[in-house]
């Protein structure tokens, strides 16, 4: 479901903490540490088994230290995944300097950004119970 690199360094799930947990139709994947090319297979593993089927993943990277082009491409890959089944996923960002690497790297546009559950829930508003169709998929080349 969601093919990320097979091969980690030793020791890599302990550079990121990812905590799943569901509430209602939303799924909250709480992430913290560093979210780069040595953790996204950990992020992979954690979220293979997530149907995305009548839910709305919302990611809180307010605990993430650093973002590189690979968790850029984690995350675009989850949001491909949950623009199948009809949703839009959700990114809690600790201050706009973090929400600005989305702007920069254009893609502030295929996320619902904002500084708070609350806040993101809110903007998901229809979408997070399935109402307005996702756009389409996204292609991101790491440069």
């Amino acid at each position: 479901m969601f093919p990320y690199p097979a091969q980690t360094p030793g020791g890599a799930e302990d550079l990121l903490e990812v905590a799943v947990e569901r509430l209602g139709s939303l799924v909250q994947v709480r992430l913290a540490g560093s979210l780069d090319v040595y953790t996204v297979a950990e992020l992979g593993r954690r979220l293979a088994g997530l149907d995305l089927a009548g839910i709305t993943p919302v990611v809180d990277l307010r605990e993430v230290g650093l973002i590189d082009s690979s968790g850029l491409g984690a995350l675009v890959r989850l949001r491909n995944e949950a623009a199948r089944q009809g949703r839009r996923v959700g990114l809690v960002c600790r201050d706009r300097r973090q929400a600005g690497l989305f702007t920069i790297a254009g893609l502030d546009s295929a996320f619902v950004i904002g500084s708070s559950l609350e806040e993101v829930c809110g903007a998901l508003g229809p979408a997070a119970a399935g109402g307005s169709p996702p756009p389409a998929a996204l292609r991101f080349v790491a440069g």
